[in-house]
């Protein structure tokens, strides 16, 4: 036991010979492993972050929640008798209803029970084998599932975090979550990867695949002391769609409050030509889960009508690989489509002087790209000036 939850326990014990505990365990986890193959890794995490989520939001501040191997101890610091027993019954209630509504997680089931117990006896149940207390190396990266080589299933195989520049701050705080996928080695969302995905289970399993991953460095940031916005990518054919969509913010719900607080979203792919009401609803409740929508076009898009309606925030493309002389018109039109609509403008893949350069100048707000930063991590907020910008990307 860690030095920090025994002198917590000590404490709670200190005016009485026992506390009421709550001791949560997953039932069928062996039969959920061998159903999820090589997603396992993935639908475990996600399946602690949503119960300790649902915990946190039914308990007290002052409850002491543990996670531990197969479930959580929840050792409560004012209920007893009934009232920690009718507390129990809920939570454990609506874990289960929503573990039914969560694809490959279905056959998850809790067991639960409330019982006083003394220091002894929480000693022995935190030794118990069966709910050892998980040792987390706290620098470790996030896990992200490995390649399915059999089925060729695309796969999310690392993540790298494009540093976002705010000219009128002159100041990066927030930052591009980018996927890179196993078949293409391609950091973030390509043309046709609606097509490589396939079905819209593996599209939806992917976009998760990243809101993990991109949640699992939230929380090691804010471990370390430090903040910032992370833009996370979603395809727009599972967020226009309501099953999958609603699986989707589900997910979003399902995160600890102060890593969804940092959580902002970018829209993909989505079709300027797509029905109004698709864009407007899609946007309007994916507004209301996150705190900013980023709507991720592309550069040569010819009308602006359509997302006009969607609600996003702001609006961007990115940049072409090589600059060339039709590039520069290519941003400015750009732009100039985004002011008609009253949409503020950001640019990724901004990789080159010339790239910064021609953003700063014609005016877009935010940029992002290899001429700003991309890390392994997000970082602090930090400052950067206009000038410092364009001299590290020279």
């Amino acid at each position: 036991m860690n030095a920090s939850l025994l002198a917590q326990l000590k404490k709670r014990l200190s005016t009485s010979e026992e506390v009421d505990v709550s001791r949560y365990q997953f039932v069928n986890l062996d039969t959920v492993q061998r159903a999820a193959g090589p997603r396992w890794s993935n639908l475990r995490r996600r399946a602690f972050l949503a119960t300790r989520s649902h915990i946190e939001r039914r308990v007290s501040s002052d409850d002491l929640i543990v996670q531990c191997a197969t479930g959580f101890l929840v050792i409560y610091a004012k209920l007893t008798g009934e009232a920690a027993s009718s507390k129990t019954a809920e939570i454990t209630q609506g874990l289960e209803t929503f573990f039914l509504g969560e694809e490959g997680l279905a056959k998850l089931q809790v067991k639960a029970s409330t019982a006083p117990m003394s220091f002894d006896g929480i000693q022995a149940a935190l030794a118990d084998s069966d709910i050892a207390i998980e040792e987390m190396e706290p620098d470790a990266p996030p896990t992200l599932p490995s390649t399915d080589a059999a089925t060729g299933n695309l796969s999310l195989a690392a993540m790298k975090f494009n540093a976002i520049w705010d000219a009128q701050r002159e100041a990066v705080a927030s930052y591009f979550a980018r996927p890179v996928s196993d078949i293409e080695q391609n950091a973030g969302w390509t043309p046709d990867l609606s097509n490589q995905l396939g079905r819209a289970d593996d599209r939806l399993n992917y976009d998760l695949e990243v809101l993990e991953a991109a949640a699992g460095a939230l929380g090691q940031l804010i471990a370390s002391g430090s903040r910032c916005a992370l833009v996370v990518p979603a395809g727009f054919a599972n967020l226009a769609q309501p099953i999958t969509r609603s699986k989707y913010i589900t997910a979003i719900a399902s995160l600890p409050a102060e890593i969804r607080a940092l959580v902002w979203l970018r829209i993909e792919d989505a079709p300027y030509d797509a029905p109004i009401a698709h864009l407007e609803e899609t946007g309007r409740i994916v507004a209301r889960r996150v705190g900013q929508v980023f709507l991720h076009a592309r550069l040569t898009t010819p009308s602006f009508d359509g997302y006009s309606h969607s609600q996003a925030n702001w609006i961007g493309a990115d940049l072409p690989s090589r600059y060339t002389a039709g590039t520069r018109a290519e941003m400015d039109h750009f732009l100039a489509l985004a002011q008609r609509h009253g949409l503020p403008t950001y640019f990724d893949r901004c990789d080159h002087w010339e790239h910064a350069r021609s953003a700063s100048r014609l005016g877009a707000r935010l940029l992002a790209g290899a001429a700003v930063g991309t890390f392994d991590m997000p970082r602090a907020p930090y400052r950067l000036t206009r000038a410092a910008l364009l001299a590290r990307a020279a």
